[in-house]
């Protein structure tokens, strides 16, 4: 297991763009990260929760948002998904899941398709915008 915490000493309001640096609270969120030497790696995230100073904001406490590293509510850090994604598209549901298993990235096969329907649906409506 591997602990990071973030190191930005203020951040934005994803409501209303405000800069803040008074933090609210703390709180752990536990991450799936890509594998080391074929073992599983968790990370724990130490993230924050912060005060928007802005009063006429709707949204007086809001979570830290760290967009590169893992999305809101996810348990995967981005670049493990990236490659659930790339093995999905590759093998398929079962067959993925199975290549992932032995590489170190656990993943079920349903989830495997699941992302790939939300990927389809996504590319689809790329197109229709096009």
């Amino acid at each position: 297991m591997l602990v990071a915490r973030p190191t930005a000493s203020e951040t934005s309001c994803p409501c209303c763009g405000s800069r803040t640096s008074r933090v609210h609270s703390h709180y752990q969120r536990r991450l799936a990260d890509l594998p080391w030497h074929g073992r599983v790696v968790e990370v724990q995230l130490q993230a924050r929760r912060w005060r928007c100073i802005n009063p006429e904001c709707p949204r007086k406490i809001f979570t830290e948002r760290l967009p590169e590293t893992v999305l809101p509510k996810a348990r995967r850090m981005t670049r493990l998904c990236e490659h659930h994604l790339a093995i999905g598209f590759a093998a398929g549901g079962e067959p993925g899941s199975r290549l992932s298993r032995k590489l170190g990235m656990p993943v079920s096969g349903d989830t495997l398709l699941r992302w790939y329907g939300w990927r389809r649906v996504d590319i689809g409506a790329a197109r229709r915008r096009s």
